[in-house]
């Protein structure tokens, strides 16, 4: 709740209008001076370094996501991947043949040639000086990823999302205090879960 809280006392020193931001909005603000600092995927990397779309080519890097300290000084951090992973369905009549495709697109000479397209799975690529000189993201990647947390791999996981951005989103619009929008997200939360079938 106070991270929250805190977050909210932001609000005077955002874009005016930053409430009804998406990421888009939130990634072309940040491209266009107009946010001194942006929480956003390395995808947007490219948008930041395009002189046609961007004014701050050359002035500003990634780095980890803020934290909070701790009682022995250090700063624990909570950076998030979601949709990095490359699956194949149980149900799939291919499965050796998608496996070799897994095989394929994520071997070191593949992944040099795709680092236009996406950062690699490998830390060999993100560590390979060649495509950190070029892509500014890696290096921030490279810290982040060590302590980052996947999103929950459940069926449940979108619905749980949109409940707590919607909580979010009351919370920092005042429509409820941060308390009552966690609880409430907290009670969805028991319930999407039950229905699923993960809480008795």
């Amino acid at each position: 709740m106070a991270a929250l809280e805190y977050f909210k006392t932001l609000i005077p020193f955002a874009p005016a209008g930053v409430l009804t931001y998406d990421w888009d909005e939130n990634a072309n603000a940040f491209a266009q001076g107009k946010a001194a600092m942006n929480l956003q995927w390395q995808n947007s990397a490219p948008l930041f370094q395009d002189p046609t779309q961007s004014t701050i080519v050359g002035n500003f890097d990634f780095t980890l996501i803020p934290g909070k300290k701790q009682l022995d000084g250090s700063i624990k951090r909570t950076p998030t991947f979601g949709g990095w992973g490359l699956m194949i369905p149980k149900d799939s009549k291919n499965k050796e043949a998608a496996w070799e495709f897994i095989v394929w697109a994520t071997s070191p000479e593949m992944e040099l040639k795709l680092a236009y397209a996406m950062p690699g799975a490998r830390y060999s690529s993100l560590k390979n000086p060649d495509l950190s000189a070029k892509y500014v993201e890696y290096k921030g990647m490279l810290e982040s990823l060590p302590i980052a947390k996947g999103r929950p791999r459940i069926a449940a996981y979108s619905e749980l999302a949109d409940a707590l951005e919607v909580a979010l989103s009351e919370a920092m619009t005042g429509t409820k205090d941060a308390q009552t929008a966690l609880n409430d997200a907290n009670a969805r939360f028991e319930e999407i879960l039950r229905r699923w079938g993960y809480l008795k």
